[in-house]
């Protein structure tokens, strides 16, 4: 089974860069460990073109079970189609991103906000 963890890092500040973290791990051997940072992008946006390079990183994996773990409570709501925003670029990129997402056979998005265990576990693994 894999599991990625992901956090999308934004800044408030337009043209500064946002900063991409994730890690990988199959059968709990650490395989990825990336930390990268592009341009820059509506903050709102973030957490799709986060989640969009994470899958591509992903796409070796697709004949496998894949969790991937977010603290993102919006981005987890566009995902799933339970957003009530009428942002039109973030209904685009949802829209992008789901299509991404069907892509793969066996895979579950996790949003640790809310549960502390988890949400422990994320922070640890994800500290730089």
């Amino acid at each position: 089974m894999i599991k990625a963890y992901l956090a999308s890092i934004s800044t408030q500040y337009e043209g500064e860069a946002i900063e991409a973290r994730y890690r990988i791990f199959n059968d709990g051997n650490l395989i990825i460990n990336k930390s990268l940072m592009l341009d820059y992008i509506k903050p709102v946006l973030v957490g799709h073109a986060t989640l969009d390079r994470l899958l591509e990183e992903l796409e070796d994996y697709n004949d496998q079970e894949i969790k991937i773990y977010i603290n993102d409570g919006a981005l987890f709501e566009s995902v799933n189609g339970t957003s009530g925003t009428k942002n039109h670029e973030l209904l685009r990129m949802a829209k992008e991103t789901r299509k991404e997402l069907d892509k793969f056979h066996d895979l579950e998005i996790i949003n640790v906000n809310g549960n502390h265990e988890q949400l422990t576990e994320w922070n640890e693994i994800l500290k730089p």
